[in-house]
């Protein structure tokens, strides 16, 4: 409305809520471009969900004062109550840590990775416990660099994100759909 030309003011518009989170608590072994990138996109989608990091300590305190991830450690320890683990490490580190999950993780928990070899991972992914569900994943995004300095919270807006098989998939691949939707990105077989 308007008073002699002049405009009233007026009380700002109340902005819709986040979204649920889909997983509270995420962790993300592997903070170059494609993991922090992931960790950024998380805090803006979601706010409240715990980023925990995995890597050295002078990348986990980059990642920190970027706000990619709330804690880290170079231990999958601090990993041991998330329920969502990104294992964004190259693709022969994430072949040899997915095992290695299963000795700190005693909870329900979804695993996924970035990587585009396949075969290695899936391979260690058969041997999992029941309680960690393991689907392969790959964005296509490209940061445009390499390392922490060229993570971006948008990196995965409008890409698509491939999720494939892996241990009892069908159960938690609407979870992980939804995740990856949350990024921004579009989930395809």
């Amino acid at each position: 409305m308007s008073d002699g030309g002049r405009l009233l003011p007026m009380a700002e518009a109340a902005r819709p809520p986040k979204a649920e989170p889909v997983f509270a608590r995420v962790a993300i072994v592997g903070l170059g471009a494609i993991g922090a990138s992931i960790g950024l996109a998380v805090r803006q989608a979601w706010p409240d969900v715990l980023i925990v990091g995995v890597d050295r300590k002078d990348i986990l305190q980059q990642a920190v004062h970027l706000h990619a991830i709330d804690v880290g450690a170079n231990d999958l320890v601090v990993a041991a109550d998330v329920q969502l683990i990104v294992l964004a490490a190259s693709d022969r580190d994430n072949a040899r840590i997915l095992p290695a999950i299963a000795e700190y993780v005693a909870g329900e928990c979804v695993i996924t990775d970035v990587g585009a070899a396949k075969g290695e991972i899936c391979a260690a992914a058969k041997d999992l416990p029941p309680n960690l569900v393991f689907v392969d994943g790959t964005p296509d995004a490209d940061a445009g660099g390499r390392g922490l300095e060229s993570a971006r919270p948008d990196l995965f807006v409008g890409r698509t994100w491939r999720l494939g098989g892996g241990n009892d998939v069908a159960a938690h691949r609407t979870r992980l759909e939804a995740f990856v939707r949350g990024l921004g990105a579009t989930p395809i077989a």
